[in-house]
């Protein structure tokens, strides 16, 4: 479809509108009136045109806007989908690693000596049998601890 807006008005007095000339011409129009008639059909045609054009782009616009929009929800829904995919695997895998997605508390470095338990009472501990306090008060953890050195060899 062409633009009506840029038509040129044809020359009808032209001998390639002189057929359409003929068939207006009798005893009460002349030549010229009959060019005048194709001219005024004409410039009405055109004017028809260039209302079907301005209804014809008007749609096109409204169609094309309509695309934006739908195509920039589906961005904007891709993007939801991608950032749930991606929380999603983040859960996951703070399910399968707990440990290494632990919360790390804000606690300084310890300034004083660690005390381990004995291996005995680590033991007990990972077998979840019953151990009594008294393998962690300080003494007992000081006499595990010189067992310990005594036992190595130098």
């Amino acid at each position: 479809m062409e633009n009506p807006n840029l038509a040129s008005q044809p020359d009808f007095t032209t001998e390639d509108y002189q057929e359409a000339c003929l068939q207006l011409i009798n005893n009460a129009v002349n030549n010229q009136q009959a060019a005048n008639i194709l001219v005024t059909l004409w410039v009405l045609n055109n004017d028809k045109e260039k209302l079907n054009w301005q209804a014809y782009k008007e749609q096109e616009a409204q169609r094309a806007l309509e695309e934006a929009e739908q195509a920039k929800e589906e961005h904007v829904e891709l993007q939801c989908c991608r950032l749930e995919e991606v929380e999603t695997a983040q859960v996951e895998e703070q399910k399968k690693n707990r440990v290494k997605h632990a919360p790390i508390c804000k606690v300084g470095v310890p300034t004083g000596p660690i005390n381990i338990p004995s291996p005995y009472t680590v033991c007990k501990l990972k077998k979840g049998e019953y151990c009594e306090l008294y393998f962690f008060i300080n003494v007992r953890l000081a006499e595990a601890e010189s067992v310990m050195t005594m036992s190595r060899p130098p």
